[in-house]
């Protein structure tokens, strides 16, 4: 009995094992935001592509989301704590490290603020319209991706909660959390 080969029949897995081993962009957060990510009016009253100019105080930041480590020393991070006040640019920084994740780096995330109601808004109003604008390859493309609160990437989850609730918090496995304007 002779075998003969078979056709390949799983067209879509060479793009799924292309995209999953292709190497990570390696720029730094806030210049590949630079050139990335683009703000509405919606969501700034500046609009354009992202200019870290604005807050440089969120530079290293941002990149410490994309290493995940400290940024003089590479030690490997566990907690970022930032006391700042508002409009200080640091939403947006944490923003594009999520922006960048959902690109380069797939991990699920956990997004507080002090409401419920305000995570869905910066879900709705400034995280998805930037995310779409990244390119159909960062949603699955089911209907169910995105809703107001969860987010459903390629091979990532990105929750939106109100931080007042620790319930919320239960049964998330995240890599990356971010408290934004906690009490």
């Amino acid at each position: 009995m002779t075998l003969l080969p078979l056709p390949w029949r799983w067209g879509v897995l060479p793009g799924i094992l292309a995209r999953t081993f292709a190497p990570r962009d390696e720029t730094p957060v806030p210049a590949w935001a630079g050139k990335r990510v683009f703000l509405s009016r919606r969501i700034t009253t500046k609009p354009g592509f992202y200019d870290v100019g604005e807050f440089p105080w969120t530079y290293e930041f941002q990149d410490m989301i994309r290493t995940r480590a400290e940024f003089d020393t590479g030690v490997p991070l566990r907690q970022v704590t930032w006391m700042k006040s508002s409009v200080a640019g640091v939403t947006e920084a944490a923003l594009n490290g999520i922006r960048w994740m959902a690109e380069n780096d797939p991990a699920n995330v956990i997004f507080s603020i002090d409401n419920k109601v305000e995570a869905g808004n910066i879900n709705e109003v400034r995280l998805q319209p930037t995310l779409r604008q990244l390119g159909a390859h960062v949603f699955t493309g089911k209907s169910d991706d995105a809703s107001r609160y969860l987010l459903k990437l390629q091979r990532m989850l990105i929750y939106f909660l109100g931080s007042y609730s620790s319930g919320a918090f239960a049964n998330k496995m995240a890599e990356v959390a971010i408290g934004d304007e906690l009490e």
